[in-house]
């Protein structure tokens, strides 16, 4: 694990998140030094989420109980504090994303992709499958998401706000996803 502090991780992941988190790599490709993850899975119980949105090459996220997070924000995306990212495309080929066994922990998350009027990032242009599940006190999902005219299919499970927020034809912020081919809203 040291030459993966001094290396790639070390600047990736700052060494402060890589000492709070036991991280399993699902690793089908890894061509160093270009950071070309196909897919990763976290296990662990961290309080934020290191910045995966600065793995170009990710295209299947696996987070498992991160139940300390309570924020899923900018930081997640590789987004900096002024709205500003290495690229203007964030996660370009993120294809599945999967939050699991959230917990009681996740609140909010950002929603950072305008700059006054005018679109400054892209995030995940790719994205075809999106589960949440377990994450009771989530209020909304972010609009980047919402509005991905990539996905098609949305996983809502054990998420007691969410539930009723997207709960279909009925609910406040069901027109936000009703775009969607597959949609699975669990209690």
């Amino acid at each position: 694990m040291d030459r993966l502090d001094d290396g790639l991780c070390g600047k990736v992941f700052p060494v402060n998140v890589l000492n709070e988190i036991v991280l399993f790599f699902a690793v089908i490709r890894w061509h160093f030094p270009h950071t070309a993850f196909n897919a990763l899975a976290i296990i662990s119980q961290p309080k934020y989420l290191p910045p995966f949105g600065k793995l170009p090459s990710l295209e299947s996220l696996f987070i498992d109980r991160p139940m300390n997070v309570k924020k899923v924000g900018n930081e997640f995306l590789g987004i900096e504090s002024d709205g500003t990212a290495r690229s203007r495309i964030v996660f370009p080929k993120l294809k599945r994303l999967v939050f699991d066994g959230m917990s009681a922990g996740w609140e909010e998350s950002d929603d950072i992709t305008l700059k006054g009027d005018e679109l400054v990032i892209t995030i995940m242009p790719s994205l075809h499958y999106l589960k949440i599940s377990g994450a009771p006190k989530l209020k909304t999902l972010p609009n980047y998401i919402l509005q991905s005219p990539t996905l098609k299919q949305l996983e809502i499970e054990y998420c007691d706000i969410l539930s009723q927020r997207y709960k279909k034809e009925t609910g406040e912020d069901w027109h936000k996803i009703s775009h969607i081919l597959d949609v699975s809203i669990w209690p």
